[in-house]
Formats: C-alpha cells, sequence, structure tokens
C-alpha cells in the first residue's frame, strides 16, 4: 500500500513540475511537503530507495540545480536503473 502511496506522490511531483505549480507560494509549500512525505516514508526502506531518488531528482529540477538532477539521472542509468528513469525529465543544459 505504501508503495502505491509513493507512486501517486511521484505522478504528483511530475505534473507541478510539467505544469510549474511549485512557482507560486503555496504551490512550493505543497511541492515540498510532498517531496518531504517520500523522503520519510522511504528513510529506512532499501526497496523504495528508487523513490528517494525520484523526490531528490525533483527537489533538484525545482531548485533549478539541472546538473545535480542529471547526475542523479546518469548514475542510476550506470547502475542498471535505464527503465526506471527512462520516464524522469532529462533537462538539457
Amino acid at each position: 500500500m505504501i508503495e502505491r502511496y509513493l507512486r501517486l506522490l511521484e505522478n504528483y511531483l511530475g505534473i507541478c513540475y510539467e505544469r510549474k505549480t511549485y512557482v507560486t507560494a503555496q504551490g512550493k509549500i505543497k511541492v515540498e511537503k510532498n517531496i518531504k512525505t517520500i523522503l520519510d516514508l522511504t528513510e529506512n526502506v532499501f526497496h523504495f530507495m528508487i523513490y528517494r531518488f525520484f523526490a531528490i531528482y525533483f527537489k533538484c529540477l525545482i531548485k533549478g540545480d539541472y546538473k545535480s538532477a542529471n547526475h542523479i539521472q546518469d548514475m542510476l542509468k550506470k547502475y542498471g536503473y535505464e527503465k526506471v528513469v527512462k520516464s524522469w525529465l532529462k533537462i538539457n543544459m
């Protein structure tokens, strides 16, 4: 059940980034709360680490740290998670 919840939170982050809802003060608070929730839920469970990476990845995107976001994506690809990160946004700098 937690994994389903994490997927919903992950999809919500993707939509927020796509629609740029994080630009407003209220939107920023919701996105930060969402990221914190994902990080809290995945803190001690290895099985959920990909969701943790996703939250950190989106945190970098929202802050405009595209270099770190691309680095996260590249490292996950390097370690065999190409199929997982295939659907993540690739930022061209």
